[in-house]
């Protein structure tokens, strides 16, 4: 029998009986792009799902135009944070940030997560910056690993 490969994943991090953090791992490994999907809109959340191999997060607090979006980013291969989730994640790096000892950021870095926050994509981040999306990306992959 062939076996079917998805080309997206959408992933409720709260099952009844799984973990959907889990799951995103396993779909990972599986080589099927994952998009997280959740009624979660805490850092830790989004953090969680990013860090077990989600290309998107999602809340269901969302307009359904932002599901649409991420759908297509995720699909191409690209990351996609919503709106709500960015903002999550730029609160959590400003709070980690702000912390004695923690590295400052830079402007270019403070310009990037504001984006961020804003709902903007990495598309749209690098051209009004003027920087690479890979740029953006580790960024973006730097402030992950940083939480941990």
């Amino acid at each position: 029998m062939k076996e079917h490969r998805p080309d997206l994943a959408i992933v409720d991090l709260s099952l009844d009986t799984e973990d959907g953090a889990a799951l995103i791992a396993d779909l990972r490994a599986r080589d099927v792009p994952a998009l997280a999907y959740s009624m979660h809109k805490d850092a830790r959340h989004v953090e969680g799902a990013f860090a077990a191999g989600a290309l998107g997060y999602v809340t269901k607090r969302e307009l359904h135009g932002v599901l649409v979006q991420a759908i297509r980013q995720v699909a191409a291969g690209h990351r996609f944070a919503s709106p709500i989730a960015a903002v999550a994640l730029a609160q959590h790096a400003t709070q980690s940030h702000a912390e004695p000892g923690a590295r400052g950021l830079s402007q270019q870095e403070r310009e990037v997560y504001q984006l961020l926050g804003k709902g903007e994509g990495t598309y749209e981040i690098a051209a009004a910056l003027k920087i690479s999306t890979r740029t953006v990306e580790s960024y973006y992959a730097a402030s992950l690993s940083s939480w941990a």
